[in-house]
Protein backbone atom coordinates (compact mmCIF):
# COMPACT_ATOMS: atom_id res chain seq x y z
CA UNK A 1 0.00 0.00 0.00
CA UNK A 2 1.45 3.20 -1.02
CA UNK A 3 1.01 6.57 1.08
CA UNK A 4 2.33 9.85 -0.38
CA UNK A 5 4.07 12.55 1.62
CA UNK A 6 5.77 15.82 1.15
CA UNK A 7 9.41 15.91 2.45
CA UNK A 8 11.52 19.13 1.28
CA UNK A 9 9.58 19.62 -1.80
CA UNK A 10 9.77 15.75 -2.73
CA UNK A 11 6.98 13.15 -2.67
CA UNK A 12 7.34 9.85 -1.09
CA UNK A 13 6.22 6.85 -0.33
CA UNK A 14 5.76 4.68 2.21
CA UNK A 15 5.10 0.36 2.08
CA UNK A 16 5.18 -1.11 5.02
CA UNK A 17 5.26 -4.86 6.29
CA UNK A 18 5.50 -5.83 9.71
CA UNK A 19 8.61 -8.27 9.94
CA UNK A 20 6.95 -11.65 12.02
CA UNK A 21 10.32 -12.54 13.80
CA UNK A 22 10.29 -16.25 14.97
CA UNK A 23 9.76 -17.46 18.14
CA UNK A 24 13.20 -19.12 19.90
CA UNK A 25 12.70 -22.57 21.10
CA UNK A 26 13.99 -21.67 24.28
CA UNK A 27 11.92 -18.92 26.56
CA UNK A 28 14.03 -19.65 29.19
CA UNK A 29 17.37 -18.31 27.50
CA UNK A 30 16.61 -14.82 28.18
CA UNK A 31 14.69 -12.70 25.31
CA UNK A 32 16.50 -9.80 23.47
CA UNK A 33 14.74 -6.41 24.41
CA UNK A 34 14.14 -5.40 21.02
CA UNK A 35 11.35 -5.68 17.78
CA UNK A 36 12.81 -5.56 14.39
CA UNK A 37 10.55 -4.16 11.57
CA UNK A 38 11.12 -4.04 8.05
CA UNK A 39 9.70 -2.40 5.20
CA UNK A 40 9.59 -0.22 1.76
CA UNK A 41 9.94 3.36 0.69
CA UNK A 42 9.41 4.89 -2.48
CA UNK A 43 10.22 8.14 -3.32
CA UNK A 44 8.45 9.95 -6.14
CA UNK A 45 7.19 6.58 -7.21
CA UNK A 46 10.61 5.04 -7.25
CA UNK A 47 12.63 2.53 -4.39
CA UNK A 48 14.19 5.52 -2.20
CA UNK A 49 18.06 5.22 -1.67
CA UNK A 50 20.66 6.32 1.00
CA UNK A 51 20.39 6.89 4.79
CA UNK A 52 17.51 8.64 6.25
CA UNK A 53 16.61 9.57 9.73
CA UNK A 54 13.67 7.36 11.04
CA UNK A 55 11.43 7.85 14.46
CA UNK A 56 9.32 4.59 15.50
CA UNK A 57 6.47 5.02 17.39
CA UNK A 58 3.47 2.73 19.53
CA UNK A 59 0.29 3.64 19.67
CA UNK A 60 -2.92 2.17 21.28
CA UNK A 61 -4.85 3.23 18.24
CA UNK A 62 -4.98 3.48 14.42
CA UNK A 63 -5.44 7.21 14.80
CA UNK A 64 -5.50 9.74 18.19
CA UNK A 65 -5.34 7.62 20.85
CA UNK A 66 -2.73 7.09 23.84
CA UNK A 67 1.29 7.23 23.19
CA UNK A 68 2.49 4.14 24.46
CA UNK A 69 6.24 3.92 23.18
CA UNK A 70 8.64 6.58 21.60
CA UNK A 71 12.21 4.90 19.84
CA UNK A 72 15.07 7.08 19.72
CA UNK A 73 16.12 8.57 16.40
CA UNK A 74 18.14 6.25 13.31
CA UNK A 75 19.83 6.46 10.77
CA UNK A 76 18.69 3.86 8.36
CA UNK A 77 20.19 3.08 5.47
CA UNK A 78 18.05 2.15 2.33
CA UNK A 79 18.79 -0.07 -0.72
CA UNK A 80 16.65 -0.37 -3.51
CA UNK A 81 13.86 1.48 -1.20
CA UNK A 82 14.18 -1.70 1.16
CA UNK A 83 15.24 -1.22 5.16
CA UNK A 84 15.70 -2.94 8.10
CA UNK A 85 15.20 -0.94 11.40
CA UNK A 86 15.47 -2.92 14.99
CA UNK A 87 13.09 -1.04 17.73
CA UNK A 88 14.85 -1.05 20.47
CA UNK A 89 16.02 2.13 22.65
CA UNK A 90 13.17 4.55 23.51
CA UNK A 91 10.90 5.74 26.48
CA UNK A 92 10.06 4.02 28.18
CA UNK A 93 12.05 1.34 28.25
CA UNK A 94 10.67 -2.15 25.70
CA UNK A 95 10.45 -4.07 29.08
CA UNK A 96 8.03 -1.61 31.33
CA UNK A 97 6.04 -0.30 27.95
CA UNK A 98 2.49 -1.40 27.97
CA UNK A 99 1.57 -3.74 25.28
CA UNK A 100 -2.00 -4.77 26.15
CA UNK A 101 -4.65 -5.03 23.13
CA UNK A 102 -3.47 -3.52 19.57
CA UNK A 103 -0.71 -2.02 19.12
CA UNK A 104 0.22 0.36 16.25
CA UNK A 105 3.50 1.75 14.61
CA UNK A 106 3.65 5.48 13.47
CA UNK A 107 6.47 6.04 11.39
CA UNK A 108 8.49 9.43 10.86
CA UNK A 109 10.56 9.86 8.09
CA UNK A 110 13.14 13.05 8.06
CA UNK A 111 10.80 14.45 10.39
CA UNK A 112 7.95 13.79 8.75
CA UNK A 113 5.36 11.20 10.17
CA UNK A 114 3.69 8.94 7.62
CA UNK A 115 0.08 7.81 7.58
CA UNK A 116 -2.00 5.76 8.19
CA UNK A 117 -0.31 3.75 10.87
CA UNK A 118 0.49 0.04 10.59
CA UNK A 119 -1.21 -2.42 12.77
CA UNK A 120 1.68 -4.81 14.94
CA UNK A 121 -0.61 -8.43 14.48
CA UNK A 122 2.50 -10.97 15.74
CA UNK A 123 4.12 -10.41 19.07
CA UNK A 124 7.62 -9.91 18.59
CA UNK A 125 9.22 -11.64 20.96
CA UNK A 126 7.41 -13.06 24.37
CA UNK A 127 9.63 -10.16 26.46
CA UNK A 128 7.67 -11.12 29.89
CA UNK A 129 8.54 -15.05 28.77
CA UNK A 130 12.08 -14.46 30.58
CA UNK A 131 10.73 -15.28 33.41
CA UNK A 132 7.16 -16.06 34.61
CA UNK A 133 5.22 -12.69 35.81
CA UNK A 134 4.92 -12.03 39.59
CA UNK A 135 1.41 -12.13 39.04
CA UNK A 136 0.86 -15.05 36.81
CA UNK A 137 -1.79 -17.23 37.53
CA UNK A 138 -1.85 -20.91 36.19
CA UNK A 139 -3.73 -24.12 37.90
CA UNK A 140 -2.24 -27.28 38.98
CA UNK A 141 -3.35 -30.65 38.39
CA UNK A 142 -5.63 -32.63 41.38
CA UNK A 143 -2.05 -34.72 41.67
CA UNK A 144 -0.98 -34.01 44.92
CA UNK A 145 1.74 -31.77 45.19
CA UNK A 146 5.21 -33.44 46.44
CA UNK A 147 8.30 -32.22 48.42
CA UNK A 148 10.72 -30.30 45.97
CA UNK A 149 8.46 -29.52 43.17
CA UNK A 150 8.52 -25.73 44.90
CA UNK A 151 10.64 -23.80 47.35
CA UNK A 152 9.22 -23.45 51.00
CA UNK A 153 8.62 -19.45 50.35
CA UNK A 154 7.21 -20.05 46.96
CA UNK A 155 3.47 -21.12 47.62
CA UNK A 156 0.83 -18.88 48.79
CA UNK A 157 -2.81 -20.14 49.82
CA UNK A 158 -5.91 -17.29 49.42
CA UNK A 159 -9.02 -17.11 51.55
CA UNK A 160 -10.34 -17.62 48.66
CA UNK A 161 -9.85 -21.46 48.71
CA UNK A 162 -9.93 -22.14 52.16
CA UNK A 163 -12.41 -21.03 54.39
CA UNK A 164 -13.56 -21.57 57.78
CA UNK A 165 -16.59 -24.55 56.89
CA UNK A 166 -13.39 -26.58 56.34
CA UNK A 167 -10.80 -27.82 58.14
CA UNK A 168 -6.81 -28.27 57.24
CA UNK A 169 -4.79 -30.95 59.40
CA UNK A 170 -1.20 -29.54 60.04
CA UNK A 171 1.76 -31.72 61.72
CA UNK A 172 4.92 -30.02 63.00
CA UNK A 173 5.71 -27.70 65.43
CA UNK A 174 5.21 -24.32 65.25
CA UNK A 175 8.61 -22.17 63.77
CA UNK A 176 7.55 -18.88 63.21
CA UNK A 177 10.23 -16.83 64.54
CA UNK A 178 7.99 -14.02 65.49
CA UNK A 179 6.02 -16.02 67.25
CA UNK A 180 8.30 -17.96 69.51
CA UNK A 181 9.52 -14.75 70.59
CA UNK A 182 6.30 -13.14 71.98
CA UNK A 183 4.76 -13.45 75.12
CA UNK A 184 1.55 -14.99 73.39
CA UNK A 185 4.31 -18.24 73.10
CA UNK A 186 4.26 -19.01 76.53
CA UNK A 187 0.37 -19.66 77.14
CA UNK A 188 -0.57 -23.19 77.71
CA UNK A 189 -3.82 -25.08 77.14
CA UNK A 190 -3.73 -25.18 81.24
CA UNK A 191 -3.71 -21.40 81.32
CA UNK A 192 -6.90 -20.81 79.81
CA UNK A 193 -9.48 -21.95 82.67
CA UNK A 194 -7.33 -19.89 85.13
CA UNK A 195 -8.79 -16.44 83.55
CA UNK A 196 -12.52 -16.83 85.22
CA UNK A 197 -9.99 -16.91 88.47
CA UNK A 198 -7.25 -14.33 87.58
CA UNK A 199 -7.27 -12.75 91.41
CA UNK A 200 -5.88 -16.06 92.85
CA UNK A 201 -3.21 -16.80 89.64
CA UNK A 202 -0.01 -16.70 90.12
CA UNK A 203 1.41 -13.70 91.80
CA UNK A 204 -1.46 -11.31 90.84
CA UNK A 205 -2.55 -12.09 94.73
CA UNK A 206 0.01 -10.31 96.01
CA UNK A 207 -0.89 -7.33 94.08
CA UNK A 208 -4.45 -7.21 94.48
CA UNK A 209 -7.59 -6.07 92.72
CA UNK A 210 -9.30 -3.28 94.04
CA UNK A 211 -13.14 -4.27 94.82
CA UNK A 212 -16.32 -2.91 94.52
CA UNK A 213 -16.17 -1.46 98.11
CA UNK A 214 -13.05 -0.11 97.37
CA UNK A 215 -13.67 1.74 94.49
CA UNK A 216 -16.80 3.28 96.09
CA UNK A 217 -14.45 4.45 99.44
CA UNK A 218 -12.64 6.10 96.86
CA UNK A 219 -14.70 8.39 95.06
CA UNK A 220 -16.39 9.40 97.83
CA UNK A 221 -13.57 10.11 99.75
CA UNK A 222 -12.21 12.15 96.65
CA UNK A 223 -15.29 13.97 96.43
CA UNK A 224 -15.44 15.33 99.98
CA UNK A 225 -11.21 15.76 100.22
CA UNK A 226 -10.50 19.73 100.32
CA UNK A 227 -7.77 19.04 97.64
CA UNK A 228 -10.87 17.76 95.33
CA UNK A 229 -12.83 20.90 95.80
CA UNK A 230 -9.36 23.32 94.98
CA UNK A 231 -8.92 21.19 92.12
CA UNK A 232 -12.56 22.22 91.03
CA UNK A 233 -11.87 25.80 91.29
CA UNK A 234 -8.46 25.42 89.63
CA UNK A 235 -10.33 23.78 86.67
CA UNK A 236 -13.29 26.83 86.42
CA UNK A 237 -10.68 29.06 85.59
CA UNK A 238 -9.75 28.93 81.84
CA UNK A 239 -5.69 29.10 80.57
CA UNK A 240 -4.71 32.06 78.95
CA UNK A 241 -4.23 30.59 75.49
CA UNK A 242 -7.58 29.20 75.74
CA UNK A 243 -9.27 29.27 72.52
CA UNK A 244 -12.70 28.78 71.42
CA UNK A 245 -13.35 27.54 67.88
CA UNK A 246 -16.96 27.18 66.52
CA UNK A 247 -20.33 28.24 68.20
CA UNK A 248 -19.98 28.68 71.62
CA UNK A 249 -23.12 29.38 74.15
CA UNK A 250 -22.29 30.36 77.52
CA UNK A 251 -25.44 30.02 79.80
CA UNK A 252 -25.41 31.41 83.54
CA UNK A 253 -27.95 33.03 85.99
CA UNK A 254 -25.41 35.80 86.87
CA UNK A 255 -23.75 37.88 84.78
CA UNK A 256 -20.77 37.02 82.44
CA UNK A 257 -17.68 39.16 83.21
CA UNK A 258 -14.57 39.47 81.11
CA UNK A 259 -11.39 40.87 82.46
CA UNK A 260 -8.53 41.49 80.52
CA UNK A 261 -5.39 41.75 82.51
CA UNK A 262 -4.63 45.94 81.37
CA UNK A 263 -7.91 46.84 80.09
CA UNK A 264 -11.21 45.53 82.12
CA UNK A 265 -13.54 44.86 78.77
CA UNK A 266 -14.34 42.74 75.78
CA UNK A 267 -11.40 42.62 73.03
CA UNK A 268 -12.84 41.28 69.75
CA UNK A 269 -10.75 41.02 66.68
CA UNK A 270 -13.49 40.73 63.66
CA UNK A 271 -16.84 41.99 63.90
CA UNK A 272 -19.02 41.74 67.04
CA UNK A 273 -23.38 41.63 66.32
CA UNK A 274 -25.77 41.82 69.55
CA UNK A 275 -29.08 40.19 68.17
CA UNK A 276 -31.25 41.51 70.81
CA UNK A 277 -31.12 43.93 73.76
CA UNK A 278 -29.45 47.02 74.62
CA UNK A 279 -25.24 47.53 74.46
CA UNK A 280 -23.78 49.69 77.19
CA UNK A 281 -20.08 51.74 76.79
CA UNK A 282 -19.15 52.89 79.22
CA UNK A 283 -22.65 52.47 81.60
CA UNK A 284 -24.12 49.26 83.13
CA UNK A 285 -27.49 50.42 82.18
CA UNK A 286 -28.18 51.36 78.53
CA UNK A 287 -31.26 53.50 77.44
CA UNK A 288 -31.03 53.08 73.48
CA UNK A 289 -29.95 49.85 71.01
CA UNK A 290 -26.26 51.49 71.65
CA UNK A 291 -25.54 53.91 74.56
CA UNK A 292 -21.66 55.35 75.07
CA UNK A 293 -20.60 56.87 78.26
CA UNK A 294 -18.19 58.71 77.21
CA UNK A 295 -16.24 60.56 74.07
CA UNK A 296 -16.89 59.41 70.61
CA UNK A 297 -13.48 58.45 68.29
CA UNK A 298 -14.12 58.50 64.87
CA UNK A 299 -11.97 57.58 61.97
CA UNK A 300 -10.65 60.99 60.02
CA UNK A 301 -8.88 60.83 56.66
CA UNK A 302 -7.67 63.51 54.54
CA UNK A 303 -7.07 63.13 50.82
CA UNK A 304 -5.81 65.27 48.01
CA UNK A 305 -6.12 65.25 44.27
CA UNK A 306 -4.03 62.56 43.83
CA UNK A 307 -6.93 59.71 45.51
CA UNK A 308 -9.58 61.41 42.81
CA UNK A 309 -12.18 59.88 42.40
CA UNK A 310 -12.28 58.74 46.01
CA UNK A 311 -14.95 56.07 47.01
CA UNK A 312 -16.23 56.53 50.54
CA UNK A 313 -15.62 52.75 52.26
CA UNK A 314 -17.20 51.27 55.41
CA UNK A 315 -13.57 52.49 56.78
CA UNK A 316 -14.20 56.03 56.13
CA UNK A 317 -16.39 58.58 58.75
CA UNK A 318 -14.73 62.06 58.28
CA UNK A 319 -13.10 63.31 54.99
CA UNK A 320 -11.06 65.89 54.41
CA UNK A 321 -10.61 67.06 50.82
CA UNK A 322 -7.37 69.04 50.11
CA UNK A 323 -8.45 70.40 46.31
CA UNK A 324 -5.11 73.19 46.33
CA UNK A 325 -3.58 70.88 43.18
CA UNK A 326 -6.88 70.31 41.24
CA UNK A 327 -10.64 68.86 40.94
CA UNK A 328 -11.46 65.96 43.44
CA UNK A 329 -14.44 63.70 43.16
CA UNK A 330 -15.65 62.33 46.39
CA UNK A 331 -18.24 59.01 45.77
CA UNK A 332 -20.31 57.90 47.84
CA UNK A 333 -20.98 53.90 47.97
CA UNK A 334 -24.54 52.52 47.50
CA UNK A 335 -27.09 53.94 49.77
CA UNK A 336 -29.39 50.85 49.52
CA UNK A 337 -26.57 48.44 51.02
CA UNK A 338 -25.69 50.71 53.75
CA UNK A 339 -28.60 52.19 55.39
CA UNK A 340 -28.44 54.53 58.01
CA UNK A 341 -24.57 55.15 57.46
CA UNK A 342 -23.23 58.34 58.36
CA UNK A 343 -20.46 60.34 56.35
CA UNK A 344 -19.04 63.50 56.60
CA UNK A 345 -17.12 65.24 53.81
CA UNK A 346 -15.07 68.99 54.24
CA UNK A 347 -12.74 71.10 52.23
CA UNK A 348 -10.16 72.63 53.77
CA UNK A 349 -8.00 74.43 50.91
CA UNK A 350 -8.77 78.05 49.29
CA UNK A 351 -8.57 77.83 45.83
CA UNK A 352 -10.10 78.07 42.48
CA UNK A 353 -10.91 73.88 42.00
CA UNK A 354 -13.58 72.32 42.49
CA UNK A 355 -14.71 69.16 45.28
CA UNK A 356 -17.82 67.80 44.22
CA UNK A 357 -19.55 64.93 46.59
CA UNK A 358 -21.43 62.46 43.98
CA UNK A 359 -23.88 59.02 44.96
CA UNK A 360 -22.60 55.90 43.53
CA UNK A 361 -23.48 55.43 39.67
CA UNK A 362 -23.31 59.14 38.84
CA UNK A 363 -22.49 58.30 35.42
CA UNK A 364 -25.96 56.73 35.14
CA UNK A 365 -28.67 59.78 35.69
CA UNK A 366 -31.17 59.53 38.50
CA UNK A 367 -29.22 55.92 39.55
CA UNK A 368 -29.09 57.58 42.74
CA UNK A 369 -28.96 60.54 44.20
CA UNK A 370 -28.28 63.23 47.51
CA UNK A 371 -31.76 64.47 48.14
CA UNK A 372 -32.71 64.44 44.88
CA UNK A 373 -29.41 65.83 43.34
CA UNK A 374 -27.15 64.72 40.80
CA UNK A 375 -24.16 65.74 42.79
CA UNK A 376 -23.06 67.98 45.57
CA UNK A 377 -20.38 71.05 45.31
CA UNK A 378 -18.48 72.44 48.22
CA UNK A 379 -16.84 75.11 46.40
CA UNK A 380 -15.80 77.13 49.09
CA UNK A 381 -13.43 77.04 51.84
CA UNK A 382 -14.59 74.99 55.05
CA UNK A 383 -17.95 74.30 53.33
CA UNK A 384 -19.00 70.37 54.70
CA UNK A 385 -21.75 68.15 53.93
CA UNK A 386 -22.93 65.45 56.44
CA UNK A 387 -24.85 63.25 54.91
CA UNK A 388 -26.92 60.06 55.75
CA UNK A 389 -28.15 56.62 53.86
CA UNK A 390 -32.11 56.84 53.85
CA UNK A 391 -32.14 53.66 51.61
CA UNK A 392 -35.22 53.25 49.86
CA UNK A 393 -36.35 56.60 52.20
CA UNK A 394 -36.01 60.07 50.95
CA UNK A 395 -35.42 63.12 53.48
CA UNK A 396 -39.73 62.95 53.52
CA UNK A 397 -39.79 59.37 55.06
CA UNK A 398 -41.29 58.95 51.88
CA UNK A 399 -40.22 55.64 50.64
CA UNK A 400 -39.18 56.13 46.87
CA UNK A 401 -37.70 53.54 44.23
CA UNK A 402 -34.32 55.23 43.58
CA UNK A 403 -31.87 54.65 46.56
CA UNK A 404 -31.20 58.44 48.11
CA UNK A 405 -28.53 60.14 50.11
CA UNK A 406 -30.29 62.33 52.77
CA UNK A 407 -28.40 65.78 53.51
CA UNK A 408 -28.08 66.41 58.22
CA UNK A 409 -25.98 69.50 57.51
CA UNK A 410 -24.28 71.32 55.26
CA UNK A 411 -23.31 75.20 55.07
Amino acid sequence: MERLMKIKALYLALACAALLPFLPADLSAGAPLKIGFQGRLDESGQPAEGTKNFVFKLYDAVSGGNLVWTGDAQAVALANGVFNATLAAGTPALSTAAFAGASYIEITVDGVPLSPRQELVSAPYAMVAQALAPDAVFSLSTASVTSGKFGDDRVQISTAVISGLGSMALAGSETDPLFVVSVSSLIVAGDITNWDSAYGWGDHATAGYATGGDITAALADYETTAAHQADLASYAALAATQAFTGANTFTSSAAFTFQHATAPGVRVSSGLVVAAGRTGLGTASPNSILSVNGSLSLAVKTITVADSPYSLTDQDSTVLVDAAGGNVNVVLPPAAGVTGRVYTVKRIDLGATFVTLLPYGWDIPLNETIEGQDNMDLSGQFQYAMVQSGGLLDYDGDTVATPVWVILASN
